[in-house]
Order: C-alpha cells, then sequence, then structure tokens
C-alpha cells in the first residue's frame, strides 16, 4: 500500500496549469470508484447512533464524481485555479434489526436508500511555479476549500420513535477550510503530458461558529493523491486519470457527534480546453 501511494503521489497531474504557453484552461472530469470502504456514525444526545459501515449495513456500491476547473496564469510564477466537484452514491440496504441513527429508531425491516445523499466541494487555490522550463514545472498550490455533506438513510416506512428525521445536514462542512498542495507537470515528447499533484486539507477540533447544544468543533482530513497522462490535439487535451481519495469528519457538540469516513481508488476521464 505504501508504494501504492508513493506510486500515485508521483503520479499526479499533467497541464493542469495547461500546456505551459497557454494561459487560461478549463475542464471537465468525470470519475468512477471501483473500490471504496467508510462508515458513518451520528449521535444526538443520549441516543448513541450505530456505526454503520457504507458497503456492509448501509448497501452503497457506487461512488462516482464529476469536476469543472478553470485555471488562469498572470505569467510564468503566478496564477489562480477554481474546482468544483459533485459527488454521487448509489446503494441501499434492509435492516435486520432495530436501529438509532441521528437520535431516531429504524425499525428492523426498514429499507433505506443511500441515493439522495448530496456531497459537494469548492475550491479556490493559489498557484506558484518556482520552475518552469519547455519540458516540465512544478507547482505550489494554497487555498481554501468548502465541502457540503447531507447524509441521506431514506426509510420506507416512518420510524418507531418520535423524531423522524432520516438525514444529517454535517452544516459546518461549509466553513472555508485552509489548504496545501504540489503538482508536478512533465511533457515527455510532443503533443503528450503527464503529471502527479497532490492536495489536502488537515484540521482537528476547530471552533466553528455553528452551536447546537453548544459550540460545534470540527475535524476535517481531505487528501486527493493522483496521476494522469494526456494528449495534446490543437487546443483540446484528452487523458486519463488514477486517483486516490479520503475524506474524513467529526462534528461534535453537546448535543451531536457525527462522523463519516470514505477512502478509495478512483478511475477517470477529463478533458481540457487551453486558450
Amino acid at each position: 500500500m505504501r508504494w501504492l501511494l508513493l506510486l500515485i503521489l508521483l503520479t499526479c497531474q499533467v497541464a493542469s496549469a495547461g500546456p505551459l504557453d497557454d494561459r487560461l484552461n478549463l475542464e471537465f472530469r468525470a470519475d468512477y470508484s471501483p473500490a471504496f470502504e467508510g462508515w458513518t456514525k451520528v449521535r444526538e444526545w443520549d441516543k448513541e447512533g450505530e456505526h454503520l459501515d457504507l458497503a456492509d449495513d448501509l448497501g452503497v456500491d457506487q461512488w462516482f464524481s464529476f469536476s469543472f476547473e478553470a485555471a488562469w496564469r498572470f505569467d510564468h510564477m503566478h496564477g489562480l485555479r477554481a474546482a468544483f466537484t459533485w459527488n454521487q452514491f448509489r446503494g441501499g440496504k434492509t435492516f435486520d434489526h432495530d436501529l438509532w441513527h441521528d437520535g431516531a429508531l429504524f425499525a428492523a425491516g426498514t429499507t433505506i436508500d443511500f441515493g439522495p445523499t448530496r456531497w459537494w466541494r469548492a475550491e479556490l487555490w493559489y498557484e506558484l511555479t518556482p520552475w518552469r522550463s519547455e519540458w516540465g514545472a512544478f507547482t505550489l498550490l494554497a487555498g481554501v476549500t468548502v465541502d457540503d455533506l447531507n447524509v441521506f438513510l431514506e426509510p420506507n416506512k416512518p420510524r418507531l420513535s418520535n423524531k423522524q428525521e432520516y438525514h444529517e445536514d454535517f452544516g459546518a462542512q461549509r466553513m472555508p477550510l485552509p489548504a496545501l498542495g504540489a503538482r508536478l507537470a512533465l511533457q515527455p515528447a510532443e503533443g503528450l503530458h503527464v503529471a502527479f499533484e497532490a492536495r489536502g486539507t488537515y484540521v482537528d477540533n476547530l471552533a466553528t461558529w455553528y452551536h447546537e447544544g453548544g459550540r460545534i468543533y470540527h475535524s476535517q482530513t481531505n487528501l486527493d493523491l493522483w496521476g494522469e497522462v494526456s494528449y495534446r490535439v490543437a487546443e483540446v487535451e484528452f487523458g486519463a486519470e488514477l486517483r486516490y481519495r479520503v475524506f474524513d469528519i467529526d462534528d461534535e457538540s453537546g448535543e451531536d457527534h457525527n462522523e463519516f469516513n470514505i477512502k478509495g481508488t478512483h478511475l477517470g476521464l477529463f478533458i481540457r480546453v487551453v486558450l
């Protein structure tokens, strides 16, 4: 696993700053995860929610995402990049026992749908390229990310408890959080690009501006490591990527303790227009 992560880290992103003589690039990506794992757990007051495995307990068997990025390079050293990613899930499960989740009691035999779960991410990056040549570039990234996650366990019948809510909105996720990254882009042959990139965020027990039974304290780790290869024809690049993604959040207050974790490998395709 260590060598796989190293390989991915060393394989990360061609032309994410676009071909080296171009200032503006626009790109669209679509990827699918053939292998992932994760879990969620939501407490409300004294109702301790169960630790629910995404695959085994909730039947989540598909994770795919779509993203759009736009970048502008002011000169050979400085640039800006903005990105938006939408994640979609598919899956569901019939519970074989009564369980508590988010202060509601789901009866045995209840079938839930995880599909309505919503997660998007918006990013804004400043890019500094201290080294650039005709055949490559190394870029440092500093920016902010905002995540919005709303986890749904949509049931086919009412809950046994008074509370009927079946989703948890991780509201503190809408905070802008600091992020860092780096990219190595190479051009081994005319029209051919290879790149390696890492981006990530880490905060621990951050006091947020949200209150729910007391101030909410937020912890988050997200990490994207990927490598890509692409080929340029005129102003358009076509490429493929291999990506490893980690997303872990923990929100805690006097009333709630909400946790969500997912990690997995993604295969993707992208198209980039350079102007």
